[in-house]
């Protein structure tokens, strides 16, 4: 294992723990934590969600740039991908958008499968080297079953 490959592993492992701590207070509620503050780490959850995907977009596109458009890629599908990821992160009602929160969820997670998906193609055609793949599906896969894991409690409403 390169170093480079060492130290995005370690920073993806340490970005996933936002995402843990949300899942811990949303569940902690209202044993815990007061239901207002499990609401908060929620809506976090979600902002934060929108933040990795932008984050996501911005590597692929830095790849994308930087190998030239000899790839035959383009950086939209990217961008509109992390712009879906905050259009799910919005708070209810805010610019007339009244999505149910489990929507928003669902949203913010298709934002983040799409992303991966797009990356994958990535390292399938060299613009993104090989170890990242198996990052990029761990990264997700976790990001994933938080978010589910802290939508869910929406629908038990324990």
């Amino acid at each position: 294992m390169s170093d480079r490959q060492t130290s995005f592993g370690e920073m993806g492992l340490l970005a996933m723990s936002p995402f843990i701590l949300c899942f811990m207070a949303v569940w902690s509620s209202p044993l815990i934590l007061p239901g207002s503050v499990a609401y908060d780490f929620r809506e976090f959850s979600l902002f934060y969600a929108s933040i990795v995907a932008s984050f996501f977009a911005g590597f692929n596109a830095n790849a994308v740039i930087f190998k030239g458009s000899g790839s035959g890629e383009s950086v939209l599908p990217g961008l509109v991908g992390a712009s879906v990821a905050w259009i799910g992160a919005l708070p209810v009602g805010a610019f007339g958008i009244a999505m149910p929160n489990v929507a928003r969820f669902l949203l913010v997670i298709g934002a983040l499968i799409f992303l991966l998906l797009r990356d994958l193609r990535a390292v399938s055609i060299g613009l993104l080297p090989p170890w990242y793949g198996p990052l990029r599906m761990r990264l997700t896969f976790w990001a994933c079953i938080s978010l589910i894991l802290i939508g869910s409690r929406l629908l038990l409403r324990i």
